[in-house]
């Protein structure tokens, strides 16, 4: 493995893409994730135990990201790459030796560092390190700006799927704070100033405001007695209400835009809407119980789209879900999909509209929903002690609004999600507040 990566996760489509990133840390089993207590300012700390492993892993979740900046944007993603630079110099030296890496999903910002035990003091010193202003010379904060504008040309100029995206993102969310693009323009990101980076990283950057990890080869004692040790004396700063998640996106809303790209060789769509899930459910139970319909939508099982829009009636030859919540009380449904041959965009958008109506009227059956949750509880008790497992949810977790759960609980919540909780959300997503349909088309010049 390098030393160390970079990588910008945009709103909207972090998880596959996260799940790759993540993929850079080991997984192995030992003892689940817990929250522990420590002396220090953090608003909360977990642990994974694993004497197995090799390596001890030290991550950091500032809960602040793009959602929060203002002016041009990806000044949140600039941060991240002065931050990590400037943490790096642990000691007054680079430890390039260690696996390190850093990324931004729009909602949060994570940094982590990976090595043997012997390096736990100099990665509990790049933790601390961020909580000081970036200390690097003014042409390097400047030139970065360029790191920053390759990784655009990597990930945006040459993927019109990204860049339709985030066109219905901004659509669906009414311009929302939380539609702000985390890798922003070139233009945007040459317009991006020291300044402004060392200002968010005043409001934001506090212990109050950061959740810490650690996980691998060490013991409960042993890593509170270290970040006693290396981070009791941090100032607590305060921690950021995330007014936004509670901010109104406005009446309802559907719309179709087509777009035509040169780069695009084949027609497709991208499906985004968003509900209002029922007011006596709890975020957490949210989660947990769209996490199990997600699983069923996605699934050949009665209750999901694959027979009914692809492997019965031949509308769409691929197709991708996903569900998120990042506004409070908001269910977030995204579904890219690729029409089958002699179907048309418009033929295969009202098959997805019908089918999703008629799944809510007959209600998720019990037998798929069991189904579903002995392969989720079967996954989730395989890799509870998994550190990426733990260190995943955990971030995932955050960036929706939630507090981690730890442990068994994470257990007990799958286990406690009824088939009226799953059946009510599949009503609300039928049945959207917003919705916004992309039609992707390519040019007749195009590929």
């Amino acid at each position: 493995m390098q030393a160390f990566t970079r990588s910008v996760i945009q709103a909207g489509l972090f998880p596959t893409m996260w799940f790759l990133l993540l993929a850079l840390m080991p997984g192995s089993a030992s003892a689940s994730l817990i929250q522990i207590d420590t002396d220090t300012n953090f608003k909360s700390v977990y642990l994974s135990e694993n004497p197995s492993s090799s390596t001890v892993t030290v991550a950091l979740v500032v809960l602040a990201g793009e959602v929060d900046a203002e002016g041009p944007e990806g000044l949140s993603h600039y941060l991240e790459h002065l931050m990590f630079w400037h943490a790096d110099n642990a000691g007054g030296r680079s430890l390039h030796a260690r696996g390190g890496n850093a990324w931004v999903n729009g909602i949060v910002s994570s940094y982590f560092n990976q090595s043997e035990r012997v390096d736990l003091p100099d990665m509990l010193e790049f933790i601390a390190r961020l909580y000081t202003p970036p200390d690097l010379a003014k042409d390097f904060m400047i030139r970065e700006r360029s790191v920053v504008a390759r990784e655009y040309d990597l990930r945006v100029s040459e993927n019109p799927d990204r860049r339709v995206h985030a066109e219905v993102l901004r659509d669906l969310y009414n311009d929302h704070p939380v539609s702000r693009s985390v890798i922003g323009t070139p233009e945007s990101i040459n317009s991006l100033t020291i300044e402004s980076a060392i200002d968010f990283h005043r409001r934001f950057y506090h212990p109050e405001n950061s959740v810490l990890f650690i996980s691998g080869d060490i013991s409960h004692d042993d890593a509170v007695k270290a970040v006693n040790e290396h981070l009791d004396e941090l100032k607590s700063g305060n921690l950021h209400a995330a007014q936004w998640r509670n901010l109104d996106v406005g009446n309802s809303h559907d719309k179709t835009t087509e777009f035509i790209d040169d780069q695009v060789n084949y027609e497709r769509l991208l499906y985004k809407s968003l509900s209002h899930f029922p007011e006596s459910m709890s975020e957490v139970k949210s989660w947990y119980a769209r996490r199990m319909l997600n699983y069923v939508i996605d699934s050949a099982l009665e209750g999901g789209v694959a027979r009914p829009l692809r492997m019965d009636n031949f509308i769409l030859r691929s197709f991708s879900i996903e569900m998120y919540s990042l506004l409070s009380g908001t269910l977030e449904f995204t579904l890219h999909a690729e029409p089958d041959k002699g179907v048309s965009l418009p033929q295969a958008t009202k098959a997805i509209k019908d089918s999703l109506l008629e799944i809510a009227a007959s209600g998720i059956p019990e037998k798929t929903l069991e189904r579903v949750r002995k392969r989720m509880l079967q996954t989730q008790q395989r890799n509870i002690d998994d550190q990426f497992n733990n260190y995943r949810r955990m971030a995932l977790q955050l960036s929706e609004g939630i507090s981690p759960v730890a442990g068994d609980k994470h257990i007990e919540h799958i286990k406690s999600v009824t088939l009226a909780d799953v059946n009510q959300l599949l009503d609300v997503l039928a049945n959207p507040t917003r919705r916004s349909i992309a039609h992707i088309k390519p040019s007749e010049g195009g590929k």
